[in-house]
């Protein structure tokens, strides 16, 4: 029963079409006049959705909510930036990462009494954990396929590893830009015969991707909170990560997984080594991380956080426009 209305704000942004911009500004100011929204929730990661409720506004003045799920590291700061304006107009900002709001604190200070983190929740899937596969040990990546990610660094750890763990296989579920690359650094690497790319997957089949999995490596240089990192959880996978962004709230260290630093490419390697040395550590993890997500990342508390929340902002909306009277 929820109308779902779609607009090629990316194709509009990026080919700089005039006409194709002031049409999709005028269908979203209709929209908003015509729905007339309790509240407006922006997703922030790519900028377009910002820049287009900024151009309407005014259409029907509504609190906004402002979740950030972009790792905002090297974002532009400034008064004359999108995420400047936003963080200045919204009446509440959340995100699914203590780092990522600490630093949207450090660019705009001004937000700290009217921001906090709400822990993504994800469905627990239907499928039960199978036990953790060592013959033959089987290392998963699922994502992008793009330079952020660090599927390169991923690779050259295989590398290493099959050098120890001779009949080890790998798996990178995705697809993106470099795609064509990792697949030559694969076969550079010698690795043609163990690995393999499966492009991208549904949702809905990750949770047997992953109950074929031994553990999941999650390789990033820059990231915020990869929904992977919970999905691996769910389904009792430890998963070796790097120390980026949101990324240490999602892994416990020695507890649901290993962390490394970014770029390690021999401590990514000796942090899988290490856990498929000890089967029983692995397993332990795996139970340890399966439990975790299920209390910390449940999607019943997720939803009633945010309609709480919501409540909360179109209550204070009103006392406000009340008063103002």
């Amino acid at each position: 029963g929820i109308s779902v209305h779609r607009y090629h704000m990316f194709n509009a942004l990026w080919n700089k079409d005039p006409k194709q911009l002031l049409e999709i500004t005028r269908g979203i100011a209709n929209l908003k006049r015509s729905f007339q929204p309790d509240i407006v929730h922006l997703l922030f990661g790519p900028p377009a959705l910002a820049y287009f409720h900024l151009q309407t506004v005014k259409s029907y003045p509504s609190p906004t909510l402002l979740t950030l799920h972009a790792d905002l590291t090297n974002s532009r700061v400034g008064a004359d930036t999108l995420l400047w304006r936003l963080l200045q107009s919204a009446d509440w900002i959340t995100s699914d990462a203590e780092a990522t709001l600490n630093r949207a604190r450090a660019i705009y200070p001004q937000i700290c009494k009217r921001s906090s983190v709400i822990r993504n929740g994800l469905p627990l899937p239907t499928l039960m954990p199978e036990d953790l596969q060592f013959d033959p040990p089987h290392i998963v990546c699922i994502g992008r396929l793009a330079p952020e990610k660090g599927f390169d660094i991923a690779i050259a750890a295989f590398s290493q590893i099959r050098e120890r763990f001779p009949d080890a296989q790998f798996t990178i579920a995705g697809d993106g830009p470099l795609r064509g690359e990792l697949e030559k650094l694969a076969d550079e690497q010698g690795l043609g015969g163990s690995i393999r790319f499966m492009g991208a997957i549904p949702r809905q089949r990750v949770p047997a991707l992953l109950n074929t999995a031994t553990m999941v490596v999650i390789p990033s240089r820059q990231d915020s909170f990869p929904s992977v990192a919970v999905e691996a959880a769910q389904m009792g996978r430890p998963v070796i990560a790097t120390s980026v962004g949101g990324l240490p709230e999602a892994v416990v260290d020695e507890k649901t997984g290993l962390l490394v630093d970014a770029e390690d490419v021999s401590g990514t390697a000796a942090a899988v080594i290490r856990l498929l040395q000890d089967p029983a550590e692995m397993c332990e993890m795996g139970r340890a991380a399966r439990v975790r997500a299920m209390e910390q990342f449940n999607f019943d508390r997720y939803v009633d956080d945010y309609d709480m929340l919501y409540e909360r902002i179109v209550t204070h909306s009103t006392e406000s426009h009340k008063e103002m009277r």
